[in-house]
């Protein structure tokens, strides 16, 4: 599988409006240098490659198997 990314800022995800089904958006303390990664996942992708497990919040996750 072939996932799409958009690296963005805080501001980006607000400006949709969009609300996420589990979970939160990304904050500014997010985008502070040293500071853990964080991953907004799609819900198409969450629902089919995490089975809509609401465990895999606040987990390592590997997106990118095999490469």
């Amino acid at each position: 599988m072939h996932l799409r990314a958009v690296r963005c800022s805080s501001e980006v995800l607000d400006i949709t409006g969009m609300k996420p089904v589990v979970g939160r958006f990304l904050t500014k303390a997010d985008e502070e240098p040293g500071n853990k990664r964080v991953v907004v996942l799609a819900e198409h992708v969450w629902r089919k490659n995490f089975q809509a497990r609401k465990d895999v919040l606040g987990k390592i996750i590997s997106l990118n198997r095999g490469a």
